[in-house]
């Protein structure tokens, strides 16, 4: 016989499900009303800091996670790198041109482009952080911008247009770019 499993698989779409974005304050509502936003996390080269920056920086985050109660999510995200207007720019360039050798070198600059396109990726780490109300929304987002960027600048506020995106993108897993 075989036992039933019951259990919910946890993924994405369980954790952080926006159903509605409100303009005016630029955060998602969940389905219980929850209220959710997000910071950028802004990354660095650890070769290239000093050991006392390091530091410094893992204990802003640690404090951040002794003093913050609630939850907090880092989502990551890879993106393909978009060359598409490099790309219709050197086209029309190449059509343009009657000279072979400037045409032989657009053709290999478009070749580049769509390899890069093919091969790099852009990188964005998302902090998001959860509120049951207005008065809690600004108490949490407060305490994470003043805990993170005392020393460092940690984080970054994320503009509407990308929050609606990287909203748009967690709800719709199977999108192909």
């Amino acid at each position: 016989m075989k036992k039933s499993n019951n259990k919910e698989k946890l993924g994405m779409e369980n954790l952080i499900e926006v159903v509605a974005f409100d303009e005016e304050l630029g955060v998602g509502k969940m389905k219980d009303g929850t209220i959710v936003d997000c910071f950028e996390i802004v990354c660095y080269d650890p070769q290239n800091e000093s050991d006392a920056d390091i530091l410094l920086k893992r204990l802003t985050w640690e404090k951040l996670f002794s003093i913050y109660g609630d939850d907090l999510k880092i989502i990551s995200s890879f993106f393909p790198v978009s060359t598409s207007k490099q790309e219709a720019y050197l086209r029309a360039k190449l059509e343009e041109t009657e000279n072979p050798l400037y045409q032989e070198l657009i053709s290999l600059r478009i070749k580049d482009l769509v390899w890069i396109h093919e091969n790099y990726v852009n990188r964005s780490f998302l902090l998001f952080f959860f509120s049951k109300n207005l008065a809690q929304y600004n108490e949490h987002y407060t305490r994470i911008m003043v805990t993170l960027n005392t020393y460092n600048n940690l984080v970054l506020p994320v503009s509407k247009e990308i929050k609606k995106e990287q909203f748009f993108l967690l709800n719709n897993k199977n999108l192909n770019f």
